[in-house]
């Protein structure tokens, strides 16, 4: 934008030296007008151009974020459909943290209260695989709960 600034100004000082050179009082205010007049319309052409291209590119970013979105929820969704070790280091600390925001319980302030809401909200079965101290210690290679538990989960966490 400041080379269009300064080569609108060399411009309309270039047009200022020939128009003088003339000694026409009218011929320098017409030829003076019609240079700053094009300096401004290639400078309104200039912004209005560039507010194009940063939509465009606001788009794509929105593409890219949309593309970044669905990759990370088939990845959980791999995961939930995985192993027990891999729910347990990956879904369960999302999903109890995702808990606390929503239910306003903290595990650290009340314990009690953080797993009686979570009992209350999801249920026994449910509850054991958001629950952040059931982590399995034994038999981690054995199945996750699967998609329709982590389907039920958020399901459950929206209503909230």
């Amino acid at each position: 934008m400041t080379k269009l600034v300064l080569v609108g100004v060399s411009l309309v000082v270039a047009v200022q030296l020939f128009a003088i050179t003339q000694l026409d009082r009218e011929l320098v205010v017409g030829v003076t007008g019609a240079a700053l007049g094009c300096v401004l319309i290639v400078a309104r052409w200039h912004l209005t151009h560039q507010a194009a291209t940063d939509d465009d590119a606001a788009t794509g970013d929105a593409g890219a974020s949309l593309r970044r979105w669905l990759s990370r929820t088939e990845t959980l969704v791999s995961w939930s459909e995985s192993s027990r070790s891999d729910w347990d280091r990956r879904l369960r600390p999302m999903l109890a943290r995702q808990f606390e925001l929503a239910s306003g319980q903290r595990k650290a302030k009340d314990p009690r209260a953080f797993h009686a809401t979570g009992r209350m909200l999801f249920g026994d079965e449910l509850w054991a695989w958001v629950d952040p101290d059931n982590v399995a210690r034994t038999d981690k290679q054995g199945p996750g709960p699967g998609r329709s538990a982590l389907d039920e989960i958020l399901r459950k966490l929206e209503q909230v």
